[in-house]
C-alpha cells in the first residue's frame, strides 16, 4: 500500500486507501442491513467530502448549523448520532482549512477556484 501511496496510484486518509481513478459518490445507506456499512466510522472521509461539497453546489450554500443533520440524510442515516455529527463536522472543518469551502453568515459556501 506504501508504494501505491508514494508513486501517486492511490491515496491515503487515516484507515481508508482509495485509487486516484477512483470516482467518488454518495452512497444512500438507508436500505442496506450490514452494520459495517452504517457504522459512522466506516464512512469513507472522501465521501463525506463528496456529499458536503455536492449539497452546497446544489443548494448554492448549506446552512452551517443544518449541514450535519442533511449529510447524514443523504448518506442515508435516519438518526444523527454524536460518533456521525463528529465526523460530518470534522470533514467540514477540514474542507474549511484546505480552502474547498468557507463558512459565510452561518452558511458553508464552495470557494471557486
Amino acid at each position: 500500500m506504501a508504494k501505491l501511496v508514494a508513486t501517486g496510484v492511490a491515496h491515503q486518509e487515516g484507515s481508508f486507501l482509495s485509487l486516484q481513478t477512483t470516482t467518488v459518490r454518495t452512497r444512500d445507506r438507508s436500505e442496506v442491513d450490514s452494520h459495517s456499512l452504517r457504522d459512522p466510522d466506516q464512512l469513507p472521509p472522501a465521501e463525506i467530502d463528496h456529499t458536503i461539497i455536492a449539497l452546497i453546489q446544489r443548494n448554492h450554500g448549506l446552512s452551517e448549523a443544518e449541514a450535519p443533520k442533511v449529510v447524514s440524510q443523504t448518506l442515508g442515516f435516519h438518526a444523527l448520532g454524536r460518533n456521525l455529527r463528529t465526523a460530518i463536522e470534522a470533514r467540514i472543518a477540514h474542507l474549511e482549512k484546505d480552502g474547498v469551502i468557507q463558512v459565510e453568515k452561518g452558511f458553508l459556501r464552495a470557494i471557486n477556484s
